[in-house]
């Protein structure tokens, strides 16, 4: 239910962005905009943290998927699908929301794309990585760049670069 919810919000930003621009009707910014809208219509419906956790990630990153599309990168992909809250969910909306256009672009193809990279981000993720225990027992104490440590952990884990190195 709540990736229909998202199917019906992810939009919502078009509202106040929506304008035409050299005889082309765009909507610049809508993801960004709609947030504000998705929060204000789910919080009538529901007091879900998790509901509206979800919609809002969903409605500001919609775009994204389809953005990369002509990207190779896979530390920008790995970025995206960590931002995500459900990053296959996020792959199926913005294939939705294609195939709403009247000017529908071959989408469907690129799907295995976003799946492939999708599984890169998703062995990343499952290999060892750099954690506040281990930071510890190398003899760093916690402190106020101890967070800083472990942000920077994290960025070389979606780099791919191993524990070992890390």
């Amino acid at each position: 239910y709540m990736f229909m919810l998202s199917c019906l919000t992810h939009d919502l930003g078009k509202i106040t962005t929506t304008k035409v621009i050299d005889g082309k009707i765009r909507s610049i910014g809508h993801e960004s905009e709609g947030v504000i809208f998705t929060q204000s219509l789910i919080k009538r419906i529901t007091n879900e943290n998790k509901i509206l956790e979800y919609t809002t990630n969903m409605t500001e990153m919609h775009m994204k998927p389809h953005a990369l599309l002509s990207s190779s990168s896979i530390k920008a992909y790995n970025k995206m699908f960590d931002k995500s809250i459900e990053p296959i969910d996020l792959i199926y909306l913005s294939i939705c929301d294609n195939k709403g256009k009247i000017s529908e672009i071959k989408y469907i193809s690129k799907k295995d794309v976003l799946i492939k990279y999708l599984d890169i981000y998703n062995e990343y993720m499952s290999k060892p990585y750099v954690k506040g225990k281990d930071l510890i027992e190398n003899g760093i104490q916690p402190n106020k760049y101890f967070k800083e440590a472990l942000d920077f952990s994290h960025k070389l884990r979606l780099a791919g670069v191993d524990k070992e190195q890390a």
